[in-house]
């Protein structure tokens, strides 16, 4: 190997599964892997062994507030639509609100 990629910072859904980390909570808050100063310790030696250093950025990940179901089924009901843009801003508040998601909302699917 000739590299170490380092998981996603900030706070994300509890759990010890790998990809909580690609469902955050709050992108400010830098939470779970270790301080500032144990980043720069592992960059150090990581650079002292040859090794470059790769930082996983999740700007174009969220944590799930309903399942695509949900969401297909509320492209029909105003009233669910209102409930999980509701659910949405709750969960993801105050840093992100319904405004800050695109509308309508469509399915990212592939063969």
């Amino acid at each position: 190997f000739d590299a170490v990629q380092l998981s996603p910072a900030q706070r994300s859904v509890d759990g010890d599964q790998w990809w909580t980390r690609y469902q955050p909570t709050k992108y400010e808050e830098i939470h779970g892997l270790g301080s500032e100063q144990d980043l720069r310790n592992c960059c150090k030696a990581c650079e002292k062994a040859g090794l470059l250093v790769f930082g996983d950025l999740v700007f174009n990940h969220m944590q799930v507030v309903a399942s695509c179901e949900e969401w297909r089924k509320a492209q029909q009901d105003d009233g669910l639509m209102e409930i999980l843009q509701r659910r949405l801003s709750q969960k993801l508040g105050p840093t992100f609100n319904r405004d800050d998601f695109q509308w309508p909302w469509f399915p990212l699917e592939g063969d």
